[in-house]
This record gives structure tokens, C-alpha cells and sequence, in this order.
């Protein structure tokens, strides 16, 4: 196992990395393989080192320790990377391999803030936000939330939800997540997953035009007035600062795209090994 056997398998085609539209669950979790016996290598051993050059191809000889560390770095991002992009480029299949309740639970998990062009979508993710916002109070507020179900409850009710307050917290947790994995199911979960990550993806193409268009309308302004003092410089960019502010936002929501591919990536791993594995016929004794 070569990093060029593994950029083979992957079906990656040119200089820019191009994914082949073939999509081969044994690359993926091949590619998983590689990953893992990378990111595992001590390269201040001897053993690692050995592993390192068998992996990577690359040379240690009359290479400085600091050059081979930072080979090994940008390896690891890069094939990092590959990969990722081998899961968005084949995701629904990819997603399909995923059991019904592990679809549901990465929805859920991932439900991105951001709104989405399609209102469907919307009703959905919606709905699957109440649920958290329900259980995030449940959470940290148990007394408020308790006190609010006291004060909707009937009068002949008000004492038994105060006396059962610990069972109503508990069941009502479960009851609002139940709710959300039902939208998500009733959508259809792979659909949901899917199309998620590719919202996610359009925010980030988004965020990448906005932050340019935005650094460079802010070097524009600075060679139009470059000598101004520090209380000038804070009123003259207000507006830049402010576009810069929200952008942060969107970066922040965008740091789940990552951690959604990773977690569809494993989960599908997971469930192609066990279905290999069951297909391996038993030694008979």
C-alpha cells in the first residue's frame, strides 16, 4: 500500500485532483487504511521512518528531519484532503451504504443554522432545531422548563408534573429527539444527509467568493487613503469590519462540513467491513 497506489484507487485523474465519477467501496476504505497507518507513524523512530518511506515513497537520505517532518505533514493533509473529496464527489452512494438510524443521527447531529434555498429542506431542519432547542433547555434550564410545563398543565395536573419533574425532563428529552429522527426519516434520511453536505458546500464556495471580494475591496480603500491615523483608520473601515464580523459567522457554521464527511466516511467504512466480513466464509475445524 503506496500513497500512488492509494491516489490510483481513489480514481484520482490530473494535476487537480479530479475524482473518477466511479465510485468503488473498497477505495474508500482502503484509502481509510492508509489514513490510519499514516497518522500512526513516530517519525523520531527508526521503525517509523522505515514505515514512512514505504508509505510515502519519499527518501530520508540527505534529508533534514525538519524537511521530512514537514513532507509528512503536508502528505497527511493532502491525502486528508483527496479523500474528502472522494466522499463529496460520491456521497450518495456513499450515504446509502449507511444503516436507516445511523442516516438519522448524522442529520441530526449535523443539522446545519444556515437557512437553504429549497423551503422543504428549511421545514425540516426547522423542525429538528426546536427539538434541540427543547432538550438544550431541558439541559441547562431544567427548572425553567419544568416551571413553564406547570404553568400550561391544568390545575389538578400542576402537583403531579412537579412531583414526576425528573421523569417529565427525562421523557421529554427523548420525546422532542424522537420527534426530530421522525422528520428526518419521513423526509428520508439519505436525502437529508445529502443534501445537507451539499448545502454546507454551497455556503463554503459562498463564504470563499464573499471573503475574497471582500480583501480586496479593503485594499482598494487602503490605497485610497493610506496614511490615515488610528481613529480615522477605525471610522473609515466600520463597514469592512462589520462584513468581516458576519463572515466569521458563516466560517464558524462551516467548520461541521469537515466533521460531517469524516463522520459519513467512518460510518460507511464501518458498515462495508461488516458486511465483508460476513461474506467471508468460516474455516470449518
Amino acid at each position: 500500500m503506496t500513497l500512488e497506489s492509494i491516489v490510483t484507487e481513489l480514481g484520482i485523474i490530473g494535476k487537480n485532483h479530479k475524482v473518477s465519477s466511479k465510485y468503488n467501496p473498497k477505495a474508500l476504505t482502503s484509502a481509510n487504511e492508509y489514513i490510519e497507518k499514516l497518522e500512526g507513524i513516530d517519525i523520531e523512530t527508526k521503525e517509523g521512518l522505515k514505515e514512512y518511506r514505504k508509505l510515502t515513497g519519499y527518501s530520508t537520505e540527505d534529508v533534514s528531519s525538519g524537511k521530512t517532518a514537514s513532507n509528512y505533514r503536508i502528505t497527511d493533509a493532502g491525502v486528508n484532503e483527496i479523500f474528502r473529496k472522494y466522499v463529496g464527489k460520491h456521497l450518495k452512494p456513499i450515504t446509502e451504504e449507511l444503516e436507516e438510524m445511523t442516516r438519522s443521527s448524522i442529520g441530526y447531529s449535523f443539522c446545519p443554522e444556515i437557512e437553504s434555498k429549497s423551503e422543504k429542506y428549511n421545514t425540516v431542519k426547522n423542525n429538528v432545531y426546536i427539538a434541540k432547542d427543547i432538550i438544550k433547555t431541558i439541559k441547562e434550564n431544567p427548572e425553567e422548563y419544568i416551571n413553564k410545563q406547570i404553568g400550561e398543565a391544568p390545575d389538578f395536573m400542576k402537583a403531579i408534573i412537579a412531583r414526576f419533574s425528573d421523569e417529565v425532563l427525562q421523557i421529554d428529552a427523548q420525546d422532542a429527539q424522537r420527534k426530530a429522527f421522525r422528520t428526518i426519516h419521513e423526509y428520508g434520511s439519505a436525502k437529508f444527509v445529502t443534501e445537507t453536505h451539499e448545502h454546507l458546500e454551497s455556503l463554503k464556495a459562498e463564504y470563499i467568493t464573499d471573503m475574497k471580494a471582500l480583501s480586496e475591496k479593503e485594499m482598494e480603500m487602503k490605497k485610497e487613503k493610506p496614511y490615515l491615523n488610528t481613529d480615522e483608520s477605525v471610522e473609515y473601515f466600520t463597514e469592512i469590519k462589520k462584513a468581516k464580523d458576519e463572515l466569521k459567522k458563516r466560517e464558524k457554521q462551516l467548520e461541521i462540513l469537515p466533521q460531517l464527511t469524516d463522520a459519513i466516511a467512518q460510518n460507511a467504512i464501518a458498515t462495508i467491513q461488516k458486511r465483508e466480513k460476513s461474506r467471508t466464509p468460516k474455516l470449518q475445524n
